[in-house]
């Protein structure tokens, strides 16, 4: 009988110890998550696989810097545990130009003695209390204890060693559950959450002038409410995804409507098409989230010209249900010359409402029926206004076949780089990225957002296709020297 106890008891032991989480032995993730934990400043959160991603962009091949890098990582390598990500959380109140009051980080250490000799020999002078190793350079701090690295942006005046003390208690926290849980789970080179209920009671905006009953319900919506996105980079292309993560309250306000059909094709004219814009809404449902939610943007909207305020006096309560039905489309049409230059083509399609035919009527008077505008034919009817510089002698429209979703769900874009002579237009340094890329699409509804980046090579990381770029163009610099 006493052995039979005594086998229980370390049954039992052993559940215990698999369930529970040792505050002092948790990843990078399990640090974050409880850092979180009954934490409403908290808005934006997430990580950053930086090894996986370094590795993606195959840094140890890149000329002039790979010896000096690779020495870094390996340093860096022996001190911080690079195969778990870097994960951070942004808290609010957010400024006016949207910088957080104060980010987080957190890195699982491998050997607490080699990062403070790391950090030590970047100028920083380390301090050591309570077995906590730490130091701050003007707004950055840092602080090492046990198994976990800290490292705290704040702007302003702060002192360092009592805001990392209060970011490790917050490490010991539980875990937090729920879709925090589940975005934290969640796969990909880079993650991000936000809580759009830390989001609202945590900024300074208009939603704050709105009336009780209007708070009241926007509060219930954005309870418990997320949005969820990954960045992945992958062989030939990069693929960002959101899913909105939303209350029940909420996605029963949002407004994008679905078009197997993609009617709205047949209104954009014919060509071949390089570039697409399409929406589809339910302009009701819209028009009442913003008057609820949003009314000083209407209100501006309304004000913003006197044709506008003109306009707008014509169509009732519901203005924008009254002129628009929600369907809108543009492309950019036109074939490509030998030399790779486009002459550029375009095609618009704006689907009016139930009285859009009288803002139709007043515009006729500044845009007479197929009159040629700044090289653009104007057309004006009952049902929609059409905008189109008609010089293409095609017979039908071609969409590329990379972008098969196209006018079909609640917003839709694709932009086709293939056969563009994109080194000719001499980009800035940001955007030369774009001369390794092929397509782009989007495709949004009311459960989140998908956009695919596409490289020129299949066969090879999207991210070595970039880096690659920004190479060839470091050696074409350092050869005109």
């Amino acid at each position: 009988m006493k052995k039979q106890t005594i086998f229980f008891a370390l049954i039992l032991l052993f559940l215990v110890a698999s369930c529970s989480s040792d505050s002092k032995n948790r990843t990078s993730a399990e640090y974050l998550s409880a850092y979180m934990k009954d934490n409403s400043n908290v808005v934006v959160f997430g990580k950053i696989d930086v090894k996986q991603i370094l590795e993606k962009a195959d840094y140890k091949n890149v000329p002039k810097v790979s010896v000096l890098f690779v020495s870094e990582m390996k340093a860096y390598e022996s001190a911080l545990d690079l195969g778990q990500s870097v994960h951070f959380a942004m808290e609010g109140p957010f400024d006016k130009e949207g910088n957080p009051a104060n980010v987080v980080a957190f890195m699982k250490v491998k050997n607490a003695d080699s990062l403070a000799s790391k950090i030590t020999s970047l100028g920083l002078m380390m301090q050591e209390e309570s077995g906590m190793k730490y130091t701050q350079d003007n707004d950055v701090s840092i602080g090492i204890k046990e198994n976990v690295a800290v490292f705290i942006t704040r702007n302003g005046n702060y002192e360092g060693k009592t805001a990392l003390k209060e970011a490790f208690e917050k490490t010991e926290n539980d875990l937090s559950e729920g879709k925090v849980q589940e975005i934290l789970s969640a796969k990909g080179d880079m993650i991000f959450g936000v809580s759009m209920q830390n989001l609202y009671t945590g900024s300074n905006t208009s939603l704050s002038n709105l009336p009780k009953d209007k708070k009241k319900q926007l509060e219930a919506m954005v309870n418990d409410s997320y949005i969820q996105s990954t960045v992945s980079f992958e062989k030939g292309q990069a693929v960002f995804e959101s899913k909105n993560l939303f209350s029940k309250e909420l996605m029963d306000r949002m407004f994008f409507e679905e078009d197997p059909k993609a009617t709205i094709l047949s209104k954009l004219g014919k060509g071949n098409a390089r570039i697409g814009l399409a929406f589809n809404m339910n302009m009701q449902k819209m028009e009442s989230f913003l008057d609820d939610f949003a009314p000083d943007f209407k209100r501006e909207l309304t004000n913003s010209t006197f044709q506008m305020q003109m306009a707008m006096s014509t169509l009732g309560d519901k203005p924008l249900t009254n002129l628009l039905n929600g369907k809108i489309g543009m492309l950019m049409l036109g074939d490509m010359m030998k030399d790779g230059s486009l002459v550029p083509e375009a095609n618009i399609h704006i689907g009016l409402g139930n009285k859009g035919q009288e803002v139709s009527e007043m515009l006729k008077a500044f845009f007479p029926n197929n009159s040629d505008i700044y090289g653009m034919k104007v057309q004006l009817n009952q049902k929609e206004i059409t905008i189109s510089s008609g010089k293409t002698t095609a017979s039908s429209l071609n969409i590329p076949a990379f972008a098969v979703q196209f006018g079909k769900k609640g917003f839709t874009a694709f932009v086709n780089f293939e056969g563009m002579d994109l080194k000719s237009m001499d980009l800035q340094e940001g955007a030369k990225a774009f001369y390794a890329l092929k397509n782009i699409t989007i495709e949004a509804d009311n459960l989140g957002t998908k956009m695919i980046v596409k490289g020129n090579n299949s066969n090879q990381n999207i991210l070595k296709q970039i880096v690659d770029v920004y190479v060839k163009d470091l050696e074409k610099t350092i050869g005109a020297i």
